[in-house]
């Protein structure tokens, strides 16, 4: 879903460069078209109607093409319609302006403005779209096609179509698999920011189910309290009166063993516990690996978005390339004109014998500040490019920062768990402890239920029964107090790991 919504924000900022870029075109060419006219410089084949009629064809482009994409949104086709509405507003410009045999280079413009979509297939179609117009344009216009060589003129020309068509698809090449790289390795990291959010669901799940086991435990224990002073009961009641030690041997021996009964749940219990600590710790685990899986992935990413800046700046470099291309171009219209007006001067000179060559050298001239306007033209479209290139390289900034946030909360993220697994470590040295207690405890209970067998074998040996039996229930008190307060324990490290498993909810 992230790699479509990142498509089609591309193709919604294409169209709406694509549109403000046709409007300046079709303003500024309308402007120097008129101003043509009007000043008297046009060729005869080019009218005030026919100058009229192409301003309002490209209006009528634009609108009905602004209306297909919006009823189209964002599907495939709305980007090949902008760039056909592109190629035949510069196909009927070229069509007015038949007297330039230089206006041919308006057609890089349907090759250039494609490079907005990132699109390898969309730059072929316009690549393929210029060369197709401009051969119906010499069909249908003639006139168009320069004197002299003219296989070797048109040959170059398209040729030239090609190269730029090639320069085009690698740059576009070049600039998708970084981005494609980096749209996949966000993929991941949303992927597993969510499986994270599983993992801290499923440590709550078992925290809860510790906090039950835990609770379980101290039940048992309070019964074992129960269970031991009854016993204590017991032995006084034998010291007081040596007759009655058989009639509460039998007692002391039922209570005993229910205190055995007791003991042997709370050592289930625990094993319980025991297994979903152990449970509790492999999640944890998984949670650790899986962050440092995600913070792989993020510097990943930061590695791609720093590859795509490189090849944004290197764009940007070419760009810069082209403009100085462009100022030699228009030096060179410059020095032409400037030679044109030379020769005009040289043939008023020269009189009649020089008339022939003075239109000569005002066509010169005319040709001259065309091509230093289409230049212009080039060079502020160069300029808008570089500001588009300049909004990318922002906005992989941001992206960047964006990443390094990411691996901020990733790295603290990480810190938590290796707190919940230290907490983990305290709750398996509670458990061992618990067990410990419960074994001796265990080994108590046998030493008790064999002197209250040997109290009812033999009554002369009371006193003496008597005296271990205490011992053995003080021994028996002390452990349900370390039975205790180890739960205790347990219950507060599993409310600390229920606090951090909600940090990620």
């Amino acid at each position: 879903m992230e790699r479509k919504a990142l498509i089609r924000e591309n193709t919604r900022n294409g169209h709406l460069m694509m549109f403000k870029a046709i409007v300046i075109i079709v303003f500024l060419a309308s402007l120097a078209t008129y101003a043509i006219y009007f000043a008297g410089l046009s060729s005869e084949a080019m009218t005030l109607g026919k100058t009229i009629k192409t301003t309002i064809g490209s209006v009528l482009i634009i609108v009905v093409t602004y209306l297909l994409v919006r009823m189209l949104q964002d599907k495939e086709v709305s980007k090949y319609l902008t760039v056909l509405m592109v190629g035949l507003i510069m196909f009927l410009f070229s069509m007015t302006m038949t007297g330039s045999q230089e206006l041919f280079a308006t057609f890089y413009l349907v090759i250039v403005l494609s490079l907005v979509y990132v699109d390898v297939a969309l730059t072929i179609f316009a690549s393929v779209l210029a060369i197709v117009l401009h051969t119906i344009l010499i069909v249908s216009h003639p006139e168009v096609i320069p004197a002299g060589a003219v296989g070797s003129v048109l040959g170059v020309r398209y040729l030239c179509f090609i190269w730029v068509a090639i320069a085009a698809i690698v740059i576009i090449n070049k600039f998708k698999k970084l981005l494609d790289s980096s749209i996949e390795n966000e993929e991941k990291a949303a992927e597993l920011s969510e499986g994270l959010k599983q993992t801290a669901q499923v440590v709550a799940n078992e925290v809860a189910l510790l906090s039950e086991a835990a609770l379980s435990v101290r039940a048992m224990a309070e019964n074992t309290g129960v269970a031991a002073a009854q016993v204590s009961a017991s032995v006084e009641e034998l010291a007081n009166a040596a007759t009655e030690e058989a009639l509460h041997a039998g007692k002391t021996t039922e209570v005993v063993r229910e205190m055995a009964l007791a003991l042997e749940s709370c050592g289930q219990s625990l094993q319980a516990v025991n297994q979903q600590s152990a449970q509790f710790n492999q999640i944890v685990d998984g949670g650790i690996k899986a962050l440092e899986k995600q913070n792989s992935f993020m510097q990943e990413s930061t590695g791609a978005q720093q590859l795509v800046s490189d090849a944004v700046h290197e764009l940007n470099n070419k760009s810069a390339q082209i403009v100085n291309i462009v100022e030699v171009i228009t030096g060179i219209a410059n020095q032409t004109n400037l030679l044109a007006l030379n020769a005009a001067i040289e043939a008023a000179r020269a009189g009649e014998a020089g008339k022939g060559f003075a239109v000569v050298a005002e066509e010169v001239r005319k040709l001259a500040e065309e091509s230093g306007r289409a230049a212009d033209n080039i060079s502020q479209l160069i300029n808008e490019i570089q500001q588009g290139m300049q909004t990318t390289v922002e906005q992989i900034e941001r992206s960047s920062q964006i990443c390094e946030q990411q691996d901020e909360a990733v790295r603290e993220t990480l810190q938590m768990f290796e707190e919940v697994d230290q907490g983990a470590a305290k709750i398996g040295e509670a458990i061992q402890e618990i067990a410990a207690v419960l074994e001796k405890t265990l080994v108590s209970i046998d030493d008790v239920v064999e002197e209250v067998e040997s109290i009812s074998a033999s009554t002369e040996e009371a006193a003496a029964s008597t005296e271990e039996i205490t011992a053995l229930a003080a021994q028996q008190r002390d452990a349900v107090d370390n039975v205790a307060r180890a739960v205790a324990e347990i219950e507060q490290s599993a409310a600390k790991l229920k606090n951090l498993a909600q940090q990620f909810n």
